[in-house]
């Protein structure tokens, strides 16, 4: 048996040696120039190793194994490794890559040309991505981007941080968000309208935008219309949200003998007798001794359905394209009576008014309600409320009264008439003409643009029944209402032209104002007639609360940039902001923001080997 065994183990043993095999081999460029540090992976494992000074490179694999070759600039590939003990590749370099125009401050720039750190995705990325907002959809898409979320509320967004939180949340610790232009949210925009998205990371490649950059920028392209026949599309998606996990509770006979051990402990009486407890086990009187996953029960209430819509027309022809889209996203919540309902509307038109002179106009709404109901605190107190009520206390009983702790009860505040109602809309338009000048290479631009965001809030608590001992109340109301106006005026001269196919020149100048004003109002009043009458003026008038505010600021902007290049490797950008803010002293309003950024790319012989330098000096 020994010897039988000893043998299967070396057959064992042989097997796996002639399973693998190692591959060496060079890796070059079309020129035949060796490539230095080319990643060398096995697909589907962590087995990988790099190419050397020379260009060679040595790895274990099998032979249906594929190797994938990745290095920057370059076109990756995929190779079988079938019989091939040497295998010698050729990489392609990407120029479609390196040549992709990317959105910067204030305009655009070929990827081979950034000196900045920034990142970008396209509507590519986006696509057929089985989410709700566009916080949710970027989530992973982008080095250094941390999206997190919050809140399991239907409607809620995420929190987007770019290479952490640059300031105090005193301050803000949001980066900038800049939808064609206009300030916004990023899920001011429905992701199936997103053309493009640049992240602005550094302070090299931010620092256009001023102090109002420093936790970064996010800049959204919508879509437009493109020369070509009419093209009308449909989209949808439908899913169901359910808790990927829940806590474990004990059951109600377990709690009350662990209660009765904890009085113990403390010297007293036990509060659960063991007819009691039996009671709890056999479940014969659920009224008076339950069993009541109070969490479990409350997040089975809701659906968790969810689908959103989209329907757009794009066209043109060689001096007008336009774009229309419309959406619309339904969510309902975990919880009953909870969801969200959003319309979005984007409209962009683009028209060669004449010869030299273009005009755009973007336009993006939105109508949002949340709903959800309430009970002193919002759904996610609520939530918090039924993982604190013990099981011992029961739901809703037989003959419609419910159980409840202190002036809590779930169940009781679901049944009620309780809810909060809230209303959010905006309007964003803006409007642009460019002036293509006589001169190569220099253009002129204006634009003007105004945001309208509106705000209506709504939160009452009905008189609330328990049982026939006790009822919560008075009923109340608190209604919030608000609007924001912000409109922005700006001005940019653009130079963009190459000298003698070597010496590449873009200069930019611009100014820029910016005004928004915020204007709020809020009432209460308590005792109303009933729980159906929920407008201010049926509450009871001495119980009346109101208050009011008011908040603006403006922005005034001086701004340029320089963009020098030689023969597309060697690159020098220089940026210049000067801020003016009304939210400063007179005296301290003024601010200066100088970055200079050289860098540089190239290909040198390195002990007579090919590799590709990169140097990026900020100051």
């Amino acid at each position: 048996m020994k010897v039988i065994l000893l043998l299967m183990v070396c057959f064992v043993g042989t097997v796996e040696a002639q399973g693998q095999s190692i591959v060496r081999g060079t890796v070059t460029d079309s020129s035949g120039e060796p490539l230095i540090g080319v990643s060398i992976l096995v697909k589907g494992t962590a087995n990988g190793v790099i190419s050397d000074l020379d260009g060679g490179f040595s790895i274990s694999a099998a032979a249906d194994d594929v190797l994938q070759f990745s290095y920057v600039g370059y076109i990756n590939q995929e190779i079988q490794v079938g019989n091939k003990k040497i295998l010698n590749v050729i990489m392609e370099e990407d120029t479609k890559q390196l040549d992709e125009v990317v959105v910067v401050g204030y305009g655009t720039q070929k990827k081979v040309n950034l000196t900045g750190a920034v990142s970008s995705i396209t509507s590519d990325d986006l696509i057929n991505k089985p989410v709700m907002s566009t916080a949710q959809a970027i989530a992973g898409l982008a080095p250094g981007l941390s999206v997190v979320a919050n809140s399991g509320r239907p409607g809620a967004g995420a929190s987007v941080k770019i290479r952490g939180t640059g300031t105090f949340s005193g301050a803000g610790t949001d980066p900038l968000v800049l939808i064609d232009g206009l300030s916004g949210s990023i899920d001011d925009v429905d992701p199936n309208d997103i053309q493009s998205i640049s992240f602005l990371k550094d302070a090299a490649s931010a620092s256009i935008y001023g102090n109002r950059a420093a936790n970064g920028v996010i800049l959204i392209e919508t879509k437009k219309g493109q020369e070509g026949k009419t093209q009308i599309s449909y989209n949808a998606t439908f899913g169901w949200q359910t808790p990927t996990e829940l806590p474990e509770f004990l059951d109600s006979w377990e709690y009350a003998e662990y209660y009765n051990m904890a009085m113990r402990n403390m010297g007293l009486a036990e509060a659960y007798s063991v007819e009691q407890i039996q009671k709890f086990r056999d479940g014969s009187d659920p009224d008076n001794y339950p069993n009541v996953n109070h969490l479990k029960w409350l997040l089975d209430t809701g659906s968790g359905f969810q689908h959103q819509h989209n329907v757009s027309v794009r066209g043109g022809n060689e001096r007008t394209n336009y774009s229309l889209s419309l959406g619309y996203r339904k969510q309902d919540g975990l919880t009953a009576k909870t969801s969200n309902e959003r319309m979005t509307a984007t409209f962009s038109l683009q028209t060669q008014l004449t010869n030299r002179l273009l005009l755009n106009i973007n336009i993006n709404a939105y109508n949002n309600n949340y709903d959800a109901p309430y009970g002193q605190q919002n759904i996610d107190q609520m939530i918090g409320y039924s993982v604190r009520e013990p099981n011992t206390i029961p739901g809703q009983k037989s003959d419609g009264s419910f159980g409840y702790q202190d002036n809590y009860s779930p169940e009781a505040w679901l049944a009620g008439e309780s809810f909060i109602h809230y209303i959010n809309r905006n309007v964003s338009a803006s409007g642009q003409l460019k002036w293509n000048t006589p001169i190569e290479g220099l253009s002129i631009s204006g634009k003007a643009g105004v945001s309208y965001w509106t705000k209506h809030d709504k939160e009452y608590m009905a008189e609330t029944y328990f049982d026939d001992t006790k009822t919560v109340g008075p009923s109340s109301l608190s209604v919030h209402s608000t609007n924001k106006t912000y409109t922005t005026f700006e001005a940019l001269v653009n130079y963009d032209k190459v000298f003698n196919e070597v010496h590449g020149l873009k200069v930019l100048a611009g100014t820029s104002v910016e005004q928004s004003a915020d204007r709020w109002l809020d009432g209460s009043r308590n005792t109303f007639p009933n729980n159906f009458l929920y407008e201010l003026g049926a509450g009871d008038a001495s119980t009346a609360t109101n208050g009011s505010g008011f908040d603006e600021y403006a922005l005034v902007s001086f701004f340029g940039r320089v963009n020098y290049s030689f023969k597309d490797r060697y690159l020098l950008e220089g940026n210049l902001r000067y801020d003016g803010s009304s939210r400063f002293a007179k005296d301290n309003r003024w601010g200066l923001f100088p970055p200079y950024q050289p860098a540089g790319e190239s290909r040198k012989k390195i002990f007579g080997k090919t590799a590709r330098l990169q140097m990026f000096l900020i100051i």
